[in-house]
């Protein structure tokens, strides 16, 4: 993967600021926008991968908040269509190249992709899709905000928990710039977090969810209620595993705890299981024969298996567009 063209905003405490930034041409991200999650409807993740390596090549667009988060739903899809895709045990670095394609190569690559059916083992620079996507997205998170390298899980794990090496920081620090942009306040930063939350689901990494959820205590970002059920609900069945030793199961019940913490404010609304949100993404109803109010937006919220590559799409489009007249078509970079 190419190194991005990187800004950064200055940190004036500990506390990073909620979110990412903005790239200049903001009309032609919107259209890329659009576009991705056309092709995810279209069931071609493996085109958007492609775009994003060649988008600056192409467009002049650097990647966003907004891009990314599609990004990660194209790789959520990409699992989903391809079972050659195995649940990922312990995920190590990548090294990613540079992209040094010439804008016709670039583009006659993207053409012959298009041209094609598409593969059945769907892979991303020949590895796992999900891999890489988790990667740019962490990789983005940490060089915008440094400190997250010093923010601590709520439990400590005997497996791997996703925490970042000093030795990967430095690969990452040397994609740093200089310049630093004016502060933006970002709109999209809880759909970036529930993507990823969704993408570590789907790759059975839940080990890394008490970190990624201490990363959004740190940018102060509370989760609305449903997603903080879900979340309940799915590590409750992770922590149950016959496989984990009494200290893992004391730490994943500390961390259980922990949650339901979080969701006190749910007080009269029991976490949702897994069994029960499948259910709900496959149309079920409850032994009552009744899909409650409380259920009844969840598959607009969590639905990876039948449309993992639409949530607040057009909400996330709509944004971009406002943006884009507010800002008079012109904005700050973010990213990786």
């Amino acid at each position: 993967m190419h190194a991005f063209n990187t800004r950064y905003k200055q940190q004036h405490d500990d506390t990073p600021s909620p979110g990412l930034l903005f790239s200049e041409n903001r009309k032609v991200e919107v259209y890329l926008l659009a576009l991705f999650q056309a092709l995810q409807h279209c069931d071609r993740p493996d085109l958007v991968f492609g775009l994003w390596d060649s988008m600056e090549i192409l467009y002049d667009v650097s990647p966003n908040e907004l891009l990314l988060s599609q990004l990660v739903r194209a790789a959520i899809v990409a699992i989903n269509l391809d079972n050659s895709l195995e649940p990922v045990e312990q995920p190590s670095y990548i090294a990613l190249e540079q992209n040094t394609l010439s804008r016709e190569q670039a583009r006659d690559g993207i053409l012959r992709m298009m041209e094609e059916s598409r593969p059945t083992k769907i892979r991303w620079k020949n590895s796992h899709p999900g891999l890489i996507a988790r990667q740019i997205w962490r990789r983005a998170m940490i060089i915008h905000n440094p400190s997250l390298v010093n923010v601590q899980s709520p439990i400590l794990t005997t497996a791997y928990d996703g925490a970042v090496s000093a030795a990967t920081f430095e690969r990452i620090a040397t994609f740093r710039h200089q310049r630093l942009p004016e502060k933006i306040t970002p709109t999209s930063m809880l759909t970036a977090f529930h993507c990823y939350i969704m993408l570590l689901e789907s790759m059975s990494l839940w080990a890394e969810v008490p970190l990624i959820i201490a990363w959004m205590h740190a940018f102060k970002i509370e989760p609305p209620r449903k997603l903080r059920e879900i979340i309940h609900g799915l590590w409750d069945e992770f922590s149950r595993g016959e496989s984990r030793n009494p200290e893992e199961k004391r730490q994943h019940a500390r961390f259980s705890k922990w949650l339901r913490g979080w969701t006190r404010k749910c007080r009269g609304h029991p976490p949702l299981t897994p069994t029960r949100v499948r259910e709900i993404l496959s149309g079920g109803k409850n032994q009552a024969g009744q899909i409650t109010s409380e259920e009844q937006m969840l598959p607009q919220l969590l639905d990876t298996r039948k449309d993992a590559r639409n949530i607040d799409g057009a909400e996330e489009q709509r944004k971009a567009e406002d943006e884009l007249h507010a800002h008079g078509g012109r904005s700050t970079l973010i990213i990786t």
